[in-house]
């Protein structure tokens, strides 16, 4: 239930990383910046699902009303 959020995270990654690149990067890079922001996005939201997994939804094994109160709210 959860798959929303965790693309919104990964977009924010993407716009972070453009921001960033447009502040401290020469012109002549800054059109390169897909190259460093798609797997920074993929790195930023496996490590935070990560965590969600390990954290809250471990806990709730075989609790499935919990689990999908926990993802989708």
């Amino acid at each position: 239930m959860a798959h929303g959020e965790f693309v919104m995270i990964g977009a924010y990654t993407t716009y972070v990383v453009q921001q960033i690149f447009v502040k401290y990067c020469p012109e002549s890079i800054r059109d390169v910046y897909y190259f460093v922001a798609i797997p920074a996005a993929f790195g930023v939201t496996f490590i935070l699902g990560s965590l969600l997994e390990k954290f809250i939804i471990s806990r709730l094994y075989g609790r499935e009303i919990d689990g999908l109160l926990a993802t989708g709210a």
